[in-house]
Parts: structure tokens; sequence; C-alpha cells
């Protein structure tokens, strides 16, 4: 698993977990068609924002 914190710079390697996602299809259609739903941010832009509040 890598995970990259966008501004921080650092990087974490660890070992697969018991009960890691492997794979995903994650799809937000079901709710785009269902719920009227979209989201209003960009993947990048909600990471940012995340961090941002993470690091307070």
């Amino acid at each position: 698993m890598n995970i990259l914190i966008f501004g921080t710079g650092w990087i974490v390697n660890a070992k697969e977990q018991k009960g890691d996602v492997q794979d995903t299809w994650a799809d937000a259609g079901k709710a785009e068609r269902g719920l009227r739903w979209s989201a209003k941010v960009r993947i990048q832009e909600g990471l940012e924002r995340y961090v941002g509040w993470i690091d307070g």
C-alpha cells in the first residue's frame, strides 16, 4: 500500500493488511441517476481540501 499525502510530500509504504480492498468498482452513476446527485469538485481538489482540513 502506498499513500501520498498532497502538500506534505511523505509516502507510507506498508504491507497489506487483513481487510484491505484490492480492487473497487466504485461508481457514482447510481446516485447520479436515482438521487439526481453529482460531485461538485474533482477528486484532486477534494483530496487537497481534505488534507488542508487535516493539517488545520
